[in-house]
């Protein structure tokens, strides 16, 4: 009774949230097939649940993997209820204020949205406060919800790795932690050593952690746009006169055909 997606021991709180959003999944299939407003096809092995027109694939377990490992703040394997319900005020007022199922809004959007939201599920006066780091960002640029989780649940992570006196500077080895477990990746060093604060007594640099974590934010959601951009012309074989990619990821680049 507890094989389920390819999990054959029932072992850890990671199950529950993958359990959980199994069952949401398969009852937005059923809803989708009775309205009829979307025909799903059947899930093949390796495949995406959704075929998306925004170049988006959702895969059940790396995604709620993901989420699991950024809710899971102190990397313990184990959620509580906070971190749960949290994640549930976020994800269901992020669809609510996504009527087109594109999933993903532009930031200008979010920060109006979650800043001013006052009715249910109700929302403490901190995420709203939280709200206004979308302000810093590019205003026109897409998150999904990943993302959004991110910039939301990122003051509970820094938490863990402040020290008494200083509150606002990280050294890098704690900052590319932080970055590794929320998925940011994608920075240029250029970019992150503009948020360089001194040396500390032993001469080991120090980051202001909100300007590199806002940049590192902005980095990857313009890594995410172009990399989408280039997969939609490659799928489609579609010309691009005027617009030239450069310094691609050789992770999309898809490899050379053999002819024998």
């Amino acid at each position: 009774m507890y094989t389920y997606m390819n999990i054959s021991n029932f072992q850890d709180e990671q199950d529950f949230l993958l359990k959980f959003a199994e069952k949401k999944s398969s009852n937005l299939k059923k809803s989708k097939l009775r309205t009829r407003t979307r025909a799903l096809e059947n899930k093949e092995a390796g495949q995406p649940y959704f075929n998306l027109a925004s170049n988006t694939s959702f895969f059940l377990n790396f995604t709620s993997s993901r989420i699991f490992e950024l809710l899971d703040v102190n990397s313990d394997g184990s959620i509580d209820w906070y971190d749960f319900g949290n994640f549930f005020q976020i994800s269901y007022l992020f669809a609510k204020f996504d009527p087109f199922q594109k999933g993903k809004l532009v930031a200008g959007d979010l920060y109006e949205k979650y800043g001013v939201w006052s009715d249910y599920p109700r929302v403490s006066a901190v995420l709203r406060q939280r709200a206004s780091r979308f302000n810093l960002l590019n205003q026109d640029a897409y998150l999904d919800l990943f993302t959004t989780l991110v910039i939301l649940k990122i003051d509970d992570i820094i938490g863990l790795y402040t020290r008494r006196t200083e509150k606002s500077s990280l050294y890098e080895v704690e900052l590319k932690r932080i970055f590794a477990k929320c998925n940011l990746r994608n920075i240029n060093e250029g970019v992150l050593n503009r948020c360089l604060r001194g040396l500390d007594s032993m001469n080991v640099p120090k980051y202001d952690w909100e300007c590199a974590f806002i940049a590192s934010v902005q980095e990857n959601i313009n890594y995410l746009e172009s990399a989408s951009s280039f997969n939609t012309a490659q799928a489609n074989n579609l010309t691009l006169w005027n617009t030239v990619f450069y310094n691609v990821d050789p992770a999309l680049v898809p490899a050379p055909k053999k002819f024998f």
